[in-house]
């Protein structure tokens, strides 16, 4: 399957089809759950990059984070089928790369609902650690939550 094909029966799976469409650099965005996921195709991989943003590092506690970060990854356990990156902008973000060649939709939306799960935990998480990563999680889940439903171009 493409990388078109697989975000237009996405679209349609989620009952959001005619909504999306990719900016200009190729993006799409969907704001579910509070928080804004986003894909592009990777064609050099013959894949997609679903991500969204975790939180900007804290300032006080970073160590702690990293440590707590890393310790509940191990083995992939705390982003399932994920990677976490550190941006930089100081920003962590949650990816996932999914192969188009075996892409299935219904598959892909449950490998999407799992994702969101584990970025909406992280966000939760991150506000923990520190005042800058609290306000900003808090803004960044604002700002999802007025895009809820629907993906932004």
């Amino acid at each position: 399957m493409d990388f078109s094909e697989l975000m237009a029966e996405m679209a349609d799976r989620f009952g959001i089809a005619g909504e999306a469409s990719p900016d200009k650099d190729g993006v799409y965005r969907l704001g579910a759950d509070g928080v804004t996921v986003a894909f592009m195709e990777v064609p050099e991989m013959n894949a997609a990059l679903v991500f969204g943003e975790v939180c900007e590092l804290p300032v006080e506690g970073r160590e702690r984070f990293l440590t707590a970060l890393l310790r509940e990854n191990f083995m992939g356990r705390g982003a399932p089928g994920g990677a976490f990156s550190l941006s930089e902008g100081d920003k962590v973000y949650l990816h996932r790369y999914v192969d188009l060649p075996s892409a299935e939709t219904g598959a892909f939306c449950t490998a999407l609902e799992d994702f969101v799960a584990a970025l909406v935990n992280w966000r939760n998480l991150a506000r923990d650690y520190g005042p800058v990563a609290a306000e900003r999680a808090a803004k960044a889940a604002s700002d999802a939550e007025a895009a809820q439903g629907f993906l932004q171009v």
